[in-house]
């Protein structure tokens, strides 16, 4: 699979994070309710469905980090090239994915050009470390 056709989410029964296709299936322990799973297809060839919270479902931009980590909307950036932290987010008005800036700074969004352009890192993700965005209220 293209890496820029994943999505990961946080599982509902564990919060561990996963990656694959994402899907909407049935979910029997809901009632039946038609929810949000990620679907992953092992080394062993069956596919599993993973019920996901659907507030933490990204999509894999295509990018990797210097680290060679993959790039998902929601992942928090820092640059030496930039002062802050930035989170990734897909934009409407765009029509694709921009970083905007975590600090008080009126500094503008940046596209995905200008970060590959700057040697990132992702420094963690909007659902795994909230005290990015309590940081930035603060300021």
């Amino acid at each position: 699979m293209l890496e820029r056709y994943l999505f990961r989410g946080k599982r509902l029964d564990n919060s561990k994070w996963v990656q694959g296709c994402l899907r909407m299936f049935p979910n029997y322990n809901n009632g039946g309710a038609l929810e949000q799973a990620i679907q992953v297809m092992p080394d062993a060839g069956d596919y599993e469905n993973f019920f996901v919270k659907p507030d933490t479902i990204g999509q894999c931009t295509g990018l990797h980090d210097k680290n060679g980590t993959l790039l998902f909307e929601g992942d928090v950036l820092s640059c030496e090239d930039w002062d802050g932290v930035w989170v990734v987010s897909w934009r409407e008005d765009w029509g694709g994915y921009a970083c905007e800036p975590f600090t008080g700074q009126n500094i503008g969004t940046l596209s995905l050009q200008d970060i590959v352009e700057c040697e990132y890192e992702i420094v963690g993700n909007i659902h795994d470390n909230p005290e990015f965005l309590q940081e930035a209220e603060h300021e």
